[in-house]
């Protein structure tokens, strides 16, 4: 059986009534922060800007600007 909930102040609260008997053992497991909004791989963010660093952004719009130029007088 798995019984969906969230905490709140701290308490696990179950997201519908469940009766459990007195001393039953149950296991919690937090759901995978990749489930939950706002919450995602840093380490991967971080790497992805540190990618960036010297990026040429000058360079990768002039060439944006070319393919335009280029669609326009290929493309009907």
């Amino acid at each position: 059986m798995s019984i969906q909930g969230h905490v709140q102040n701290g308490v696990v609260v179950f997201d519908e009534s469940v009766s459990l008997p007195e001393g039953t053992r149950v296991i919690v497991e937090p759901v995978p922060t990749a489930e939950i909004p706002g919450r995602g791989d840093w380490a991967a963010a971080l790497q992805a800007a540190r990618d960036l660093e010297n990026y040429d952004f000058d360079a990768w719009r002039k060439q944006r600007e070319a393919d335009r130029e280029d669609a326009r007088t290929r493309l009907p």
